[in-house]
């Protein structure tokens, strides 16, 4: 595809388009085979746990580098975006490694080639994923913060100055965006692909996101201690802005998820994913400070504390690492080669296909065989109210495919169909993925 019909196609979906193109130009480079597709995602995961760990020693030392980077090594949702052809795992090393250019831009107080690393990489967060809009909202206060801190010591406007450059810079970037972006939050919003943030729900992403899904009774038992350390970490070191932005990643679910309850739900384990690089960060701080703990309160030796802070880091690996293998032994939660499988040996015709973008999915094993016509948001209000979705002039039977998409939004589909067509089968490869064979009755308007 070229790229300029790329973007195109990327104004019809509900993302930016700078994960598109470079996947654009990396298929031109090494191939479009799955493993080639999926390398990636894999380049950007790794590339995440490196900065870290080195971020992390810069910090603190050898301690909370190895206790942060084992942490997000066998962190589940990690690893999942990590396999994944989908921007999560690019949005997770953009992420962190803007908030480390800002965080060293402040730390040396006004450096003019790291505010200028951190004005590119923030943009190329906000074409990647507007769930890093939050973030960067986030980096924004710690910047004006320091900012005035700045003038009130007198200390002159020059890191006012970059502050307000840096950030203008990213706004001004996104303008021409903007016109697609306002489009995008209008046209997702209450499209159920994401679930209201229920109490349940909420702790099931948390519990997720800590990497903790085998602990399902337990969980809070390890997550708690970590979080009480960890924050009491953040907070022992808040004159550190290097400090401060990395922990700023680990507090955008939280922002999801206030924004999930004032408006359109984004709260889920996938856009929470991309940013545990900063709860890590907030384990390894827990590490020390739980031998910084045992060092000064209870006056254990040195090395006593040191090799008690390792075991406290072996067992929570152990727990992390019992979820992190699920990802290895697992078919993906969306099986789209058996679908198309099942599509090509048992059907022929025209597929139509919920929601639009997942037309790639099937298209990449059915090659051009069978016609997909992606279903759009408005035809998707339509069965909402009743009224048939998709219409035709045949008796020919067709596919409607259905992924990504409420159990309750489905029936509505299926039922506001009933007039105009029989059911003749219904597959499914798994929880998220419904196959439809119609037989069209009459002609549907």
């Amino acid at each position: 595809m070229p790229l300029p019909d790329m973007v195109d196609w990327t104004q019809q979906d509900i993302h930016p388009p700078l994960y598109y193109g470079l996947l654009h130009y990396w298929v031109l480079g090494f191939g479009n085979s799955e493993a080639d597709l999926r390398a990636l995602s894999a380049l950007a995961g790794g590339l995440t746990i490196l900065l870290l760990v080195a971020i992390s020693f810069r910090i603190e030392g050898a301690l909370l580098s190895a206790a942060a980077g084992l942490a997000l090594v066998l962190n589940a949702p990690h690893i999942y975006i990590s396999q994944e052809a989908r921007m999560y795992s690019l949005e997770g090393f953009l992420a962190l490694s803007s908030s480390v250019a800002l965080g060293t831009a402040l730390r040396r107080g006004a450096s003019l080639p790291w505010f200028a690393a951190y004005a590119l990489l923030a943009t190329a967060l906000a074409y990647t994923h507007y769930t890093g809009l939050l973030l960067i909202g986030l980096q924004g206060v710690i910047g004006a913060g320091f900012a005035m801190r700045s003038l009130r010591r007198e200390q002159g406007w020059r890191l006012p100055l970059l502050v307000a450059i840096s950030f203008g810079f990213v706004g001004l970037a996104f303008v021409p965006w903007l016109p697609t972006f306002v489009d995008h939050v209008h046209r997702g919003a209450g499209d159920g692909h994401v679930p209201d943030p229920t109490l349940d729900y909420v702790i099931g992403v948390w519990r997720s996101a800590f990497a903790l899904d085998r602990a399902r009774d337990a969980w809070l038992a390890v997550a708690l201690p970590v979080a009480i350390l960890g924050s009491y970490g953040v907070l022992s070191r808040w004159r550190d802005p290097l400090v401060l932005c990395v922990t700023a990643v680990a507090v955008v679910p939280a922002a999801e998820l206030a924004f999930s309850l004032y408006n359109e739900p984004v709260f889920d384990l996938k856009r929470v994913a991309p940013f545990t690089p900063g709860l890590a960060f907030i384990f390894g701080l827990a590490v020390v400070e739980f031998r910084r703990y045992l060092r000064t309160v209870l006056d254990l030796p040195s090395a006593a504390a040191s090799a008690l802070g390792a075991l406290a880091i072996l067992v929570a690996v152990l727990v992390m690492s019992v979820a992190a293998s699920d990802q290895y032994r697992v078919d993906p939660p969306e099986n789209w080669r058996a679908v198309s499988q099942h599509i090509e040996e048992s059907h022929a015709g025209t597929a139509f296909v919920y929601k639009g973008y997942l037309t790639a999915h099937l298209s990449y094993y059915l090659g051009e065989g069978t016609p997909l016509v992606p279903l759009s948001h408005e035809q998707i209000a339509l069965a909402r109210t009743g009224q048939p979705p998709i219409s035709l002039t045949t008796n020919d039977v067709v596919l409607l495919v259905l992924g990504r998409v409420t159990d309750v939004d489905q029936q509505r589909i299926v039922t506001s169909l009933g007039p105009y067509f029989t059911v003749s089968e219904a597959w499914t490869a798994d929880e998220r993925i419904w196959v439809y064979a119609l037989q069209a009755r009459v002609a549907a308007p």
